[in-house]
């Protein structure tokens, strides 16, 4: 079985990097990856994640108010 995990950063080098971690695991992890939380939020109203890996210093909405927002879906 397969999980589904979200990677949330608005920097390119971490998201190559986050990516990069997950390739292990790709036989484990199906990998998305979103630009920034208001992306985040937008792709997570869709098919469910089994997991999120967000960035502590996101750009706008912060990682905390992310993950406030992502249990209130």
């Amino acid at each position: 079985m397969s999980g589904r995990v979200l990677l949330v950063t608005d920097d390119a080098g971490a998201q190559r990097a986050l990516r990069a971690a997950f390739t292990p695991l790709q036989g484990e992890w199906e990998v998305a990856a979103a630009r920034g939380a208001a992306d985040a939020l937008r792709r997570l109203d869709g098919p469910g994640f089994d997991a999120l890996v967000a960035d502590a210093q996101l750009a706008g909405v912060g990682c905390a108010e992310l993950l406030i927002e992502t249990r209130r879906l």
